[in-house]
């Protein structure tokens, strides 16, 4: 991997925040009886997109943003063209990680439910778009693509899907569906970055 394209990847997964979606994610699993160690890779998978989605967020053809909490954005840094390669390896990585997460189950269909999951809470439609739309109305101005992509039925799609991973360790469907309520109660509050 060329050096460059390293350090973009890092400067944005490495910035300062909560963490909170692997965080979450090894929480569900833990609820559900399961392991931190069976769950790290998506765990560190969802943060890897996460990363992605504020690095494209902040593009000159997104909204513009010159800094994300307090420090120069990822295209400030290292320029447009890298920040965009940056945000799609680590999107790509995401999904090696999560695939990687199949040596630690037992069942492979898991890792395929996971995918797909994870595919979908990526995707333009889901929290992508709410994402980018929040940010632009915290500054006060409209996105530049505002339009572009329809809003979901709610803006939780990504923290619902950290805390809901429980399902991928084939546990009780009660306990699941008791993690799955509280991602998706998670997911209802606003987003800060």
């Amino acid at each position: 991997m060329p050096v460059n394209l390293h350090r973009a990847m890092r400067y944005s997964v490495l910035a300062p925040g909560k963490r909170l979606r692997p965080t979450l994610v090894i929480a569900g699993a833990e609820a559900v009886g399961g392991a931190a160690e069976t769950v790290l890779d998506t765990a560190c998978a969802l943060e890897l997109i996460h990363a992605y989605s504020l690095i494209h967020d902040d593009l000159p053809a997104m909204d513009d943003d010159d800094y994300r909490r307090g420090r120069l954005t990822n295209h400030k840094v290292f320029g447009e063209a890298m920040a965009i390669l940056a945000g799609d390896a680590l999107l790509t990585l995401a999904f090696r990680l999560v695939a990687d997460n199949a040596s630690r189950t037992a069942d492979p269909r898991t890792v395929a439910r996971v995918v797909a999951d994870v595919a979908d809470a990526a995707a333009p439609t889901a929290w992508w778009a709410v994402r980018s739309s929040t940010s632009s109305r915290r500054q006060g101005r409209r996105p530049r693509h505002a339009g572009v992509h329809p809003p979901p039925p709610d803006g939780g799609a990504h923290p619902r899907l950290a805390h809901g991973r429980g399902h991928a360790l084939g546990r009780h469907p009660a306990q699941i569906d008791a993690v799955r309520r509280a991602g998706e109660s998670l997911g209802s509050l606003p987003d800060r970055g």
